[in-house]
């Protein structure tokens, strides 16, 4: 069964190194891009949610969803 579960320390790795295919590449930014942006989001105050989607211990995908402005704008 499918289900999201957050970054950590045990899964931020196979979830950066995991690619779409190579027709959707141009499409959609990379995990580990996104995985930094998530980060820089949250440091300017605004929000962003990184997860990743697994099958049991099988990593299928992430998902990313952030909301809010930059503070002051």
């Amino acid at each position: 069964m499918a289900a999201l579960k957050k970054i950590s320390r045990k899964n931020v790795w196979a979830l950066a190194r995991l690619r779409g295919r190579e027709d959707q590449e141009d499409f959609v930014a990379s995990n580990a891009g996104s995985i930094l942006e998530a980060f820089a989001t949250r440091e300017d105050g605004c929000t962003a949610l990184p997860f990743g989607i697994f099958d049991g211990d099988t990593t299928v995908s992430f998902l990313m969803i952030g909301f809010g402005g930059l503070p002051g704008r």
